[in-house]
């Protein structure tokens, strides 16, 4: 299960490891979080809303998410639906068929079948203002805007929040583009975990709203993970709005480019879908446009961030697999294994010549 928001990089322990592990930003010591993500995102009215739920792995007293995005908040954070995803799931999930092809004692199929799939008030000083804070779940958070990156970092500092060199010239990014930063907090029991144990678990799954003129997932920060690496990012994103949109580059297909996407769903959502799956009603309403597509990339390949704004034909599609079962057919399929051109045609030949006979001896 992909379960992490988009956007993001580990902030983790007291010294930055180089482990690919993407999140809004996550710090703690001993943390680690799953680079797999799978979130839920609604674009309307020029409000984007999106849930994510990190799944982490770790022993820290005190551990976090630091997630940027393109405007204030339109409201706090909450707590959203936690069967939601698993029903937009279940909703798009692609049909199925079963297709048997002969194998001789040889080992030669009798054909081929296609096939494919896939495989988150006041100002404080040197340029940095708290615009808004609140509990949300087991989070306390913060929405920052800060004046330079050296500002941001120096705030991340002051408040204990480590953060990898390689995350500056990110920072830098979204400080250039007037971005805010949600800083997401909590604190576990002093007396837990136990000296050496590890807690596991999903967070939220949390809920945050901003304005933005087109749904953005805030993928650069990605970046921030060391240079070179050669881990991947699986991203899988259901997106809700007035028409199916993707990420410009997203083809409908069943395999993936070195970095892109590939779209295996949509659909328009209908009362019917919603009493079958009533979770989904936390993220879309009745006659609403849901597009399921998985984003694959290595850090460093974005130089922006992933922009659901590419138009799809108002057409449903649900992504079809065929699996191929072989069976041994031996002696009783030869004639469909045939691929000799001049063999089809003796036999169509004998078989005319045998039909004129008969009609000889009727006459």
């Amino acid at each position: 299960m992909r379960n992490l928001i988009a956007g993001c990089t580990l902030l983790a322990g007291l010294a930055w490891t180089s482990l690919a592990l993407p999140c809004g930003g996550g710090f703690g010591m001993g943390i680690a979080i799953n680079p797999d993500q799978t979130i839920v995102v609604s674009h309307k009215n020029g409000i984007e809303t999106y849930q994510f739920s990190p799944h982490f792995c770790g022993s820290a007293a005190q551990f976090g998410l630091i997630l940027p995005v393109p405007g204030m908040l339109s409201g706090d954070p909450v707590l959203g639906d936690p069967k939601a995803a698993s029903e937009f799931e279940a909703y798009t999930k692609p049909s199925e068929e079963t297709n048997e092809i002969c194998m001789s004692g040889d080992g030669a199929m009798g054909g081929a079948a296609p096939g494919g799939g896939p495989g988150t008030r006041g100002p404080i000083d040197d340029g940095v203002n708290v615009v808004s804070k609140g509990q949300v779940g087991m989070f306390t958070w913060q929405l920052l805007k800060a004046d330079t990156a050296a500002a941001f970092t120096d705030w991340l500092d002051a408040n204990k929040f480590p953060y990898s060199p390689y995350a500056k010239a990110e920072f830098d990014y979204y400080v250039t583009q007037s971005w805010y930063f949600v800083a997401f907090t909590v604190t576990a029991d002093a007396q837990a975990p136990t000296s050496g144990a590890k807690i596991c678990g999903d967070l939220g799954p949390l809920k945050v709203s901003f304005p933005t003129a087109t749904a953005v997932i805030p993928s650069r920060i990605a970046n921030a993970t060391s240079p070179g690496s050669t881990s991947y990012f699986n991203w899988r994103i259901f997106f809700v709005g007035s028409q199916p949109m993707t990420p410009a580059g997203t083809s409908q297909g069943t395999s993936y480019a070195s970095s892109g996407g590939q779209m295996f769903f949509k659909g328009i959502v209908s009362d019917a879908d919603l009493g079958a799956h009533p979770a989904m009603a936390s993220m879309a309403a009745s006659g609403d446009w849901v597009t399921w597509f998985d984003y694959r990339f290595r850090p460093g390949e974005l130089s922006s961030d992933l922009a659901i704004d590419q138009p799809q034909a108002a057409s449903p599609y649900r992504h079809h697999i065929v699996h191929t079962v072989e069976k041994d057919c031996s002696g009783l399929c030869s004639f469909r294994r045939t691929r000799n051109p001049a063999a089809i045609g003796l036999a169509a030949a004998g078989l005319i010549a045998l039909l004129a006979l008969a009609r000889r001896r009727k006459g």
